[in-house]
């Protein structure tokens, strides 16, 4: 298997979680659970490379816009 088939192959592993940010953006407490799930898969492995490429991943999925977007939403709720 070549890199970039595995790139492929892994790359819808997140999307879930990404989709769920969306679907459940008016239940703060589901949110929260779906970021701290996230942050402690990404942050979790020990290898600098590993932790690297799980954020690549999870940025092709556009996650920083969608947390920008859950910031703004919930900033004008404040």
């Amino acid at each position: 298997m070549t890199q970039l088939q595995a790139v492929k192959r892994d790359s819808n592993r997140f999307s879930i979680y990404v989709e769920y940010l969306h679907k459940f953006e008016e239940f703060p407490l589901i949110l929260t659970s779906a970021l701290l799930l996230i942050n402690s898969l990404i942050n979790c492995p020990s290898d600098v490379d590993v932790r690297t490429h799980l954020r690549e991943e999870i940025e092709r999925l556009k996650f920083t816009e969608t947390l920008k977007a859950l910031k703004k939403k919930y900033k004008d709720k404040e």
